[in-house]
């Protein structure tokens, strides 16, 4: 169970229920595994922060929310979350987000609202707020202008 991926206490007594050991065995399992470190909801909750921003960037929210269907205490997800996902970074990762976004779109030639709409609402999907996607989006096409603008002057000064 535990070399697939590391697992909260939670998930690991859930799994072991629904593979049908008794309630005492399960409870035994899960105080040795604790005792062995093999289990540790605080080094857990570090790990699945960890990867979900380097492998799936997902909104503060989204995150906790994940981590409290596995299990894991809400006070110790966010306490978790406030040391390795500030809300400071968080926006960055929306804008980091929103600019990747916005530029694949537009190099699929997709008019401006349907492109501000879309990176909008890839930004929703992945727990960010609307006021955040809005603003990361709006300041990821205004970036995305200067660099246009910069294009076109380079062009015309090689001209």
């Amino acid at each position: 169970l535990l070399r697939y991926r590391p697992r909260s206490v939670a998930e690991a007594r859930g799994r072991l229920e629904e593979r049908g050991f008794p309630r005492a065995e399960v409870d035994a399992a899960v105080e040795r595994a604790l005792a062995e470190g093999l289990l540790d909801d605080r080094l857990f909750a570090k790990l699945w922060i960890e990867d979900r921003l380097y492998a799936h960037p997902l909104a503060r929210r989204a995150i906790e929310s994940e981590l409290t269907d596995l299990g894991v205490d809400r006070a110790l997800a966010q306490e978790q979350l406030g040391r390795l996902y500030p809300q400071e970074r968080e926006k960055e990762t929306a804008f980091r987000l929103a600019s990747q976004r916005v530029g694949q779109l537009s190099l699929r030639h997709i008019e401006a609202d349907k492109r501000r709409d879309r990176a909008v609402a890839f930004l929703a999907r992945r727990g960010f707020t609307y006021t955040l996607a809005r603003a990361a989006v709006t300041a990821a096409e205004q970036e995305l202008e200067q660099d246009q603008d910069q294009d076109q002057d380079q062009d015309q000064a090689l001209a």
